[in-house]
């Protein structure tokens, strides 16, 4: 299936992606580091080290997720594209509201006379482009699941899943909206929904994850046996090695189909001699 994106513009952001990743890796340390020194020797009264120190994990964080959002970028599938897109920019967003938060906790809350204490608009925005880059990194990677020639059953479990895993989202951000107060009758077979296809979600995820297992390893086990007959062509990537092999399974398939078709024929044609 062919992406959305070009390849021009996937090759340049695999190079964003590898430095990211580093500097993710840098933040990371360096906030762990940082951490040590300042229980160690610097004043545990001063509030900015803990809110420096959770820039730093924040930003951390949001990198790793954006490389893996990169990552699935890279894979020519305009659903997997597309998934891995609305992660990517929902991170950024997340991101940079959340350092905000950290720096500002006022801004979370909102307090009047009348109706008490809420969540600002900027912690809901925040909490739901949390929730949205969650889908996009779940999405991206569940619709990455390898398929091979078990597409007929692997594709319908993975949209499937992302359905379920789309309404569960879709719950949280209306909890998140209405500041966990949506009580009524139809609010609670609501929650019983969202928990019976969060459970789906998990249970199907698994059962496509296990026939994907299945597919692969029949490739890898055919890829080992070109190797081992040196018939691995030269100066092919990875991705059209595992194109000729799939297709080259998916004729072993197809001639042991018919053998069975004809030797069954042949059976009933002598059974009626």
């Amino acid at each position: 299936m062919s992406g959305i994106i070009s390849k021009t513009m996937i090759d340049k952001l695999q190079t964003v992606r590898k430095i990211i990743l580093k500097v993710a890796i840098w933040m990371l340390i360096g906030g762990v580091v940082l951490g040590v020194l300042m229980i160690l020797f610097g004043d545990t009264g001063l509030n900015w080290i803990g809110k420096f120190m959770g820039t730093v994990w924040i930003i951390g964080f949001m990198m790793i997720v954006c490389v893996d959002n990169f990552k699935k970028i890279s894979i020519e599938d305009s659903s997997v594209q597309a998934f891995a897109l609305i992660g990517l920019v929902t991170n950024i967003i997340w991101a940079l509201l959340w350092v905000i938060l950290c720096w500002i906790p006022e801004f979370g809350s909102v307090c009047s006379g009348s109706t008490g204490c809420h969540s600002s608009a900027l912690l809901k925005v925040a909490s739901i482009a949390s929730c949205l880059s969650f889908l996009g990194l779940m999405g991206s990677n569940t619709m990455a699941i390898y398929e091979g020639n078990k597409r007929g059953m692997i594709r319908p479990l993975k949209i499937t899943s992302i359905v379920c895993f789309s309404y569960a989202i879709t719950y949280v951000i209306i909890l998140i909206c209405t500041d966990f107060g949506f009580t009524s009758e139809i609010a609670g077979r609501l929650t019983m929904l969202a928990g019976f296809v969060g459970v789906a979600w998990f249970v199907i995820l698994m059962v496509a994850l296990v026939l994907s297992k299945s597919e692969q390893n029949k490739v890898n086990e055919l890829r080992q046996k070109s190797v081992d007959n040196g018939a691995v062509p030269v100066g092919k990537s990875d991705e059209e090695l595992r194109r000729e092999i799939e297709e080259q399974v998916r004729r072993e398939m197809i001639e042991k189909e018919v053998r069975e078709r004809l030797e069954k024929e042949q059976g009933q044609s002598g059974n009626g001699a």
